[in-house]
């Protein structure tokens, strides 16, 4: 059975919280011995993670078998507002992938991700 998040926050939400300082950011990984990437933190306050780094329950995943923590998507557990591809022009290419790369491509800021969640429309989080 497939844990299911105990919350969902909106782009808004998870825009606020990563503005608030809370958590230290990483890249590569939802969590690392650094922090946390964006969803890695969506994990944490949604109930899918620990702060620790721990699954509240292993959810299997492509390349991870034995759960999702060393992954640096949360698959199944994605909000449908980030499973919508955002641009036609790069096939594959939804709001979370868009977000690791935000996340990635800048390894001291969550300015870049900041911005972005906080640039989606309706019709991408209905």
């Amino acid at each position: 059975m497939t844990m299911q998040p105990t919350k969902e926050l909106s782009p808004d939400e998870l825009a606020d919280i990563l503005e608030a300082g809370k958590y230290r950011k990483t890249i590569g990984a939802l969590h690392d011995r650094r922090g946390y990437c964006c969803l890695g933190v969506y994990a944490v306050e949604c109930g899918i993670m620990e702060e620790d780094g721990e699954a509240v329950e292993a959810v299997p995943s492509v390349g991870c078998p034995d759960g999702f923590l060393s992954a640096t998507t949360l698959g199944p557990l994605a909000p449908d507002w980030m499973q919508v591809r955002f641009d036609e022009d790069r096939a594959g290419d939804n709001v979370e992938q868009h977000l690791i790369n935000l996340n990635d491509n800048d390894t001291t800021s969550w300015e870049p991700v900041i911005d972005f969640l906080r640039s989606l429309k309706t019709e991408h989080t209905a």
